[in-house]
Parts: structure tokens; C-alpha cells; sequence
């Protein structure tokens, strides 16, 4: 076996490849794992040989002197770096060392890009499971949905650290996606941005099979025409590059994750992989915000009605009240609502106090807020308005309920009593003030019930 056989298994069992600059003659050489490391033909060897020539040929001076330098300190001179050849990334480590004898540069060049990957997905995946835990505490933390997308957007371009620009698409119910985040698009283009589903370019690119994460590349040369003003940005960057993953909450597609690169071929396995874990953490974050959104709801208002329950009501009037503001606290009663459902059912019944409902909602001013405290009892609290004024809403309001509403071809209607608390010159406690308005209101009922009775009579 010659020198330059046993050089070369040599290097292909240490995984490295050499070459070398003669300085004296001018010439390099470049072993066949340097081109296999840089992803190149034997062809494209004089390339490489003309490079190194270049560079040592005309800086000898200052790298001799730099090596000199180091070797005597007993360092080697060392850079890594990060390769891209046709889309396949490597990480490369380049090692130069001079023969002052010789006159002789040596360099050997090792690909560590399986190490550095296991250590960049150890690294991005503590970085996504710090970013998940921190979603996790502001769903419940963060009440708007679009702050929330933001925050977790800002999360995850953190920690998948390849984004130019990035997005999260949210389905509406008329099957069109919006953006409901965005970094680095421009705000114009966010704003007015819709697209139907079918007519995504992912979509159209998986053949409507979007059930996992999806990367695609030469963004900009297959997007088609009409969809050039979507990568719009504020930075004037050419998006290249696209990873999307999809997100499926109780098993209907929600939207989508997006993050585009200006580099093409940027997103590689590891990415692809991340992208996966985060679309569906994003899918459990999505759904526990839901969960938490439902249970708010159902602590905060009335399922039948869609007004406040008694419970949040007494929250809110407390809260009032700790401001000193006057304000009119009404009761109402809705007349005759038994007969109504002994007569029509139940559903009749609950018509006519939906319908009451509405009435009451629509009718309030702002800082002015409804709550059903049980059946056909209502409590309100008005603060725009004086006695006098109160009292024409309440007639205006009372006119509209009593007409009649069709139930299954049925033509019902009420009418209500109700009794008025000021705070604070009748009473400054919350029971007190109820006490007071339901006394008047039962007073109301009483003179009705007589006349009723003095008419019949």
C-alpha cells in the first residue's frame, strides 16, 4: 500500500480530509474527502485549488504570522462554520497549521454536522419547551386572542431561530384564512389579507393533504402570480423558503403556523421535526384557551339569556359602588309567566324572556349592564340618565315588550313591574340596595294585581 492510499483510509475512518498550500511553488493540493465534504465533483477540485492559492498567495505574510503565532503558544489556528451547498447544510471545522521548513501550509478540514445537529436540536428543543410552558401560562393570562398569537409567535421564531417572517393564519367560519399574527409582514397587506382555503398555495401545493408539517422551497419562483403581493414586508425581503404547519383543534383544521426564510433550502429535518412538536402544543394551548374561555363564560353569564349571572352581576356592582358614582340599581319581574307556561310550555316561556332580554341589552348606555337573578327576575344597573330620564327608558322599553312575539305560530307577549334603588341616597350596600328595589318592585305587582281585579270586578 503507498503513502497516498494509506492517506486516504486514514482520513475516511477519522472522518477528515486535507489539503495543503506550497508556499515556495505556488500549488495546492486537495484530498478527495474535501470535496466529499463540500459536496463536490472531482471536476470542480481545480476550483477549490484556485481558491486556496488566491487566498495564501496573497496574504502570506500575515497568516504565517498568525500561525507562527499561535503554534508557539501551542494553539491550533481553528474555525467552524456553517456550509450550504444545493441546499444540503453542513458544519465544517477547518484546522491550519505551517511547516516553517517546508514552507508549507496544511490544512484539515472535518465535518461535525451530525454533532452540531444533536446539539441545535437539544438546544432548539429546550428553547420550544420553555417557549411551550410560557404559552401554556398566558392562555389564561392574556385575553385577547390576537395578543395571545402574537405571544406565540414571538415564542417560536425564538426558538426555530430560521424566520425572516412568520405568521399564524387562523380558518373563519366562511372557510377563509386571516392573519391573526405576524412578524416582519407588512401591516397593510395583514389587514386586508384573506385567502379560501382550496386556494392556499399549500393547499394546491399537498393537494389539500395538509395533516403535517410542510416545507417548501423556491417560494418566490412557484407562488403563482397573483399571490406575489401575500410575501409583501417591511424589510424588502424575497422569502425563499416556507415551513407551514397546520393546526387541528378537536380534530377541525384552526389555521396554521408559518415561517419563510430569505435563504432557500433553510429548514431541514430537525426544523421540520420542531415544527411538528410546536403545531400541536400550539393545538393544546388553543384548545385549553377554548376550555378556559367556556368556563369564563359560564361563570359570567346566563346560558339562556346571554346576559350577566347574579354571580359576576354582584362583582361588578361592588366594583361600582367602590367607585362613588351615582347610579340606579332597577329590579324586574316579568307579569304572568307562569300562566304563559302552564298555557303554551316552557319554551314559550323562555322566548318571552329571551326576547325581554335583548330589549334590556339593547337598551342600555355604556357603563350600563343587565343580569338575570332567576327565572323571570332581572336586575339592571343604569348611570347615564336621572330619575326623571330613567323613567321614560323604562315606559319606552316596557312598550316594546309588551309586543307580542310569534311562538310556533303563536302571537304571546308580557309586560314587567319593576322598582328603583339610588345609590348612593337610598343605601350604599349592595343588599341593601336590592332589598330596597325589590320592595318597590312587589309593590308595583300588588297595585297591578288590585287593578286587574278592580277591572274584573
Amino acid at each position: 500500500m503507498n503513502r497516498n492510499e494509506d492517506s486516504i483510509i486514514t482520513e475516511e475512518l477519522a472522518g477528515v480530509g486535507s489539503w495543503e498550500f506550497d508556499h515556495s511553488k505556488g500549488s495546492s493540493k486537495v484530498s478527495n474527502q474535501v470535496l466529499s465534504f463540500l459536496g463536490l465533483k472531482n471536476y470542480e477540485r481545480n476550483d477549490i485549488r484556485n481558491i486556496i492559492t488566491t487566498y495564501f498567495s496573497s496574504q502570506k505574510d500575515q497568516i504565517i504570522h498568525r500561525l507562527l503565532n499561535k503554534q508557539a503558544k501551542g494553539k491550533s489556528d481553528w474555525y467552524e462554520g456553517r456550509y450550504n451547498h444545493l441546499g444540503q447544510v453542513k458544519w465544517l471545522g477547518l484546522r491550519f497549521e505551517y511547516d516553517f521548513k517546508k514552507d508549507v501550509t496544511h490544512g484539515i478540514i472535518q465535518d461535525f454536522t451530525p454533532f452540531k445537529l444533536r446539539k441545535e436540536k437539544l438546544a432548539q428543543s429546550l428553547k420550544i419547551k420553555d417557549a411551550m410552558l410560557e404559552i401554556s401560562h398566558a392562555i389564561v393570562e392574556i385575553e385577547k386572542a390576537d395578543e395571545l398569537f402574537d405571544f406565540i409567535l414571538n415564542k417560536i421564531t425564538a426558538a426555530i431561530n430560521k424566520s425572516d417572517l412568520a405568521s399564524v393564519l387562523v380558518l373563519d367560519e366562511n372557510n377563509e384564512l386571516r392573519i391573526s399574527a405576524s412578524k416582519g409582514y407588512s401591516k397593510g397587506q395583514v389587514d386586508k389579507f384573506k385567502i379560501k382555503l382550496e386556494d392556499a398555495f399549500i393547499y394546491q401545493k399537498t393537494g389539500g393533504r395538509i395533516h403535517k408539517t410542510v416545507i417548501i422551497n423556491n417560494l418566490k419562483e412557484d407562488l403563482p402570480t397573483q399571490y406575489h403581493t401575500i410575501l409583501d414586508n417591511d424589510m424588502d425581503i424575497i422569502p425563499r423558503s416556507s415551513m407551514c404547519g397546520p393546526i387541528f383543534v378537536d380534530n377541525k383544521l384552526y389555521g396554521f403556523v408559518s415561517i419563510e426564510c430569505e435563504e432557500n433550502d433553510i429548514f431541514d429535518e430537525v426544523d421540520w421535526n420542531l415544527m411538528e412538536y410546536v403545531r400541536k402544543q400550539v393545538a393544546i394551548a388553543i384548545n385549553k384557551r377554548q376550555l378556559h374561555e367556556k368556563t369564563l363564560y359560564l361563570s359570567r353569564y346566563d346560558d339562556l339569556t346571554g346576559v350577566y349571572n347574579r354571580r359576576y352581576f354582584e362583582t361588578l356592582i361592588n366594583e361600582k359602588i367602590d367607585n362613588e358614582n351615582k347610579f340606579y340599581l332597577v329590579i324586574f319581574d316579568l307579569n304572568r309567566l307562569k300562566d304563559i307556561n302552564d298555557t303554551f310550555g316552557h319554551l314559550a316561556g323562555d322566548s318571552l324572556i329571551k326576547n325581554f332580554a335583548n330589549i334590556l341589552k339593547q337598551a342600555l348606555k355604556q357603563d350600563e349592564y343587565v343580569a338575570r337573578l332567576g327565572g323571570d327576575e332581572f336586575v339592571a344597573v343604569f348611570s347615564n340618565c336621572g330619575k326623571g330620564q330613567l323613567k321614560e327608558r323604562l315606559e319606552l322599553i316596557k312598550k316594546k315588550v309588551e309586543n307580542p312575539i310569534d311562538v310556533n305560530g303563536i302571537s304571546i307577549n308580557t309586560s314587567f313591574c319593576y322598582g328603583i334603588a339610588t345609590f348612593p341616597d337610598e343605601a350604599i350596600d349592595y343588599n341593601k340596595l336590592v332589598g330596597i328595589s325589590d320592595t318597590k318592585m312587589y309593590k308595583s305587582k300588588d297595585e297591578l294585581y288590585n287593578k286587574h281585579r278592580r277591572e274584573e270586578g
